[in-house]
C-alpha cells in the first residue's frame, strides 16, 4: 500500500470513529429523563389523549409534546393539548406530585369535556419549573385555583386560566413570579373577588376577569400599591 493509500484509509477510518462517537452521544442526549417521561403520561392519561403512544417516541412525535435537545439535555420545551373527546388510556401515576419539566417554557391545554378524574388538578403539579413563561390553560373539569398556586416559577409571565372555580384565593406565592404581566381568569361560576386587593403583583400590566352573577354584591378595591403599572382591567 502506497503512503498516499496509507494516509487516505487512516484519515477514512478517523472519520468513520468521529461519525460513530457523534451518534452514541447524540443517542445519549436524545432520551428524556424517566420522571419527566412519567409527567408527560400522566398529562397524556388524565385528558384521555389516546392517539399519543405513551413511549418517548410517540410523545416526542406527537403535535402535543416538543422535545428538544437543551444544554442541560433533552427535554420537552413546550406541551399544546388541544380539545378532542376523553378516551379511557389508563390511569394517572398516583405517586405523581408535580410535574418534571426542567426546561418547559409553554404550557398549553384546552380539554374536551371530560377527564379521567376531576379531583385531580393540574395546576397543583405545575410547581417548580424554572423556565415556565406561558400558561393557558382551559379545562371546565377544574372547580379548585390552589392556593399554593404558582409556586416556583420565576420567569412566569402570563397566566390565562378558564375553568369552573366559584372563587380565587389570595395568591400569596404569586410573589414568586415576578415577571408576571398578564393575568386572565374566567369562571361563569366565579362570585367571590373579595381576595383581588390582597395581591401584590408589582409587574403586572394586564388584568382580565370574567365571572358570574355575585350572590351578594361586592366591592372591588384595588391598590395602587399593589398594582404600580397596570395599564389594562377589564372585569365582566
Amino acid at each position: 500500500m502506497s503512503s498516499n493509500s496509507t494516509f487516505y484509509y487512516y484519515l477514512f477510518i478517523v472519520f468513520l470513529s468521529l461519525c460513530i462517537f457523534h451518534t452514541h452521544v447524540g443517542d445519549a442526549q436524545s432520551v428524556l429523563p424517566d420522571d419527566e417521561l412519567q409527567s408527560a403520561i400522566w398529562i397524556i392519561r388524565q385528558y384521555g389523549c389516546s392517539f399519543i403512544t405513551q413511549t418517548q417516541a410517540g410523545i416526542c412525535g406527537s403535535a402535543s409534546f416538543t422535545c428538544e435537545d437543551t444544554p442541560t439535555g433533552y427535554h420537552i420545551v413546550l406541551i399544546q393539548i388541544t380539545g378532542g373527546p376523553y378516551v379511557y388510556c389508563g390511569d394517572p401515576q398516583s405517586n405523581i406530585t408535580t410535574f418534571s419539566f426542567p426546561e418547559l417554557t409553554t404550557a398549553y391545554i384546552l380539554t374536551g369535556a371530560g377527564v379521567f378524574d376531576s379531583a385531580l388538578n393540574v395546576l397543583d403539579k405545575l410547581q417548580n419549573l424554572p423556565k415556565l413563561g406561558y400558561i393557558s390553560i382551559s379545562d371546565i373539569n377544574l372547580r379548585v385555583f390552589p392556593t399554593s398556586f404558582p409556586t416556583g416559577l420565576p420567569l412566569l409571565r402570563t397566566l390565562d386560566l378558564s375553568f369552573a372555580g366559584t372563587s380565587i384565593p389570595p395568591i400569596i406565592a404569586i410573589v414568586e413570579s415576578p415577571l408576571l404581566t398578564g393575568l386572565y381568569i374566567k369562571s361563569l361560576l366565579l362570585n367571590d373577588l373579595s381576595s383581588l386587593p390582597l395581591w401584590a403583583v408589582p409587574s403586572l400590566d394586564s388584568i382580565e376577569l370574567t365571572f358570574g352573577a355575585p350572590t351578594v354584591p361586592f366591592e372591588i378595591n384595588i391598590n395602587q400599591n399593589s398594582f404600580p403599572v397596570l395599564n389594562y382591567l377589564y372585569v365582566i
